[in-house]
């Protein structure tokens, strides 16, 4: 489901059910999907060996929802800020 891979000029790339996240537009259509803990959980694990920031990413892209999908993003994700 997800995949970290070397080779890339700049360093490791990330992928998430088969697309790639390069920008914060992807990472916000990927956790905009996550629907349930366990997925959200996963997600985070391998995003977290992929970059040192990816509590503050996931945080700043929830931000982009309405009010209750942001909240429902934190709680999926066990992050608060």
């Amino acid at each position: 489901m997800a995949r970290i891979e070397g080779g890339h000029p700049e360093g490791k790339r990330f992928f998430w059910r088969g697309m790639e996240i390069l920008s914060s537009y992807e990472l916000e259509q990927v956790v905009g999907q996550i629907e349930t803990p366990e997925e959200a959980q996963e997600f985070l694990k391998l995003y977290r060996e992929y970059t040192p920031h990816a509590d503050r990413n996931i945080a700043y892209v929830a931000g982009r929802f309405d009010y209750e999908k942001m909240n429902k993003i934190y709680q999926l994700f066990g992050i608060w800020f």
